[in-house]
């Protein structure tokens, strides 16, 4: 879901960290979509290598990557 991948971008920009704490549900209140949807795409994203998906944190892997799926979603 290209709003999730967009927050995400901005979420690690505006920490500055590789490592944000946030929770799939947290996302989901957000974003106004459900938990299980939201832990859908993040395994998705973790797959093609742009999060570390862990309890209560998310990791980045590759803001490129994430930027790039970002932006190639339809």
């Amino acid at each position: 879901d290209m709003r999730l991948a967009r927050h995400l971008c901005g979420l690690f920009q505006d920490s500055g960290n590789m490592e944000i704490p946030v929770t799939h549900q947290e996302l989901a209140d957000r974003l106004g979509a459900s938990r299980e949807t939201i832990s859908r795409l993040l395994e998705e994203f973790a797959k093609k290598g742009c999060l570390e998906l862990h309890r209560g944190r998310i990791r980045l892997r590759s803001i490129h990557a994430l930027i790039a799926l970002a932006d190639s979603i339809q």
